[in-house]
């Protein structure tokens, strides 16, 4: 039972599940953070800079303020919209 418990905290800290984003390494990887600006067509700017894409429905509803649950990325390794490559 403890082996059990050891394993589901530290799979808890390594995602950030349950913790504040401040806690994540980097800021990146799927947590909740606050929107501090969108731009066209489907990418959420965190507060802190890094960036989520997300579908065109669930941009359209988020406003700047709100709490969003996603996997966030670093501005440069974010995929761009339309598939194109560097």
């Amino acid at each position: 039972m403890m082996r059990v418990l050891a394993m589901a905290l530290l799979a808890f800290s390594l995602t950030g599940c349950g913790l504040d984003n401040r806690f994540q390494l980097g800021g990146v990887g799927p947590g909740g953070k606050t929107v501090s600006a969108k731009e066209e067509p489907i990418t959420l700017v965190a507060v802190d800079g890094t960036v989520c894409q997300v579908t065109p429905a669930k941009f359209h509803r988020v406003k700047r303020g709100d709490r969003v649950w996603c996997g966030w990325r670093n501005r440069g390794d974010a995929p761009r919209p339309g598939g194109g490559g560097g």
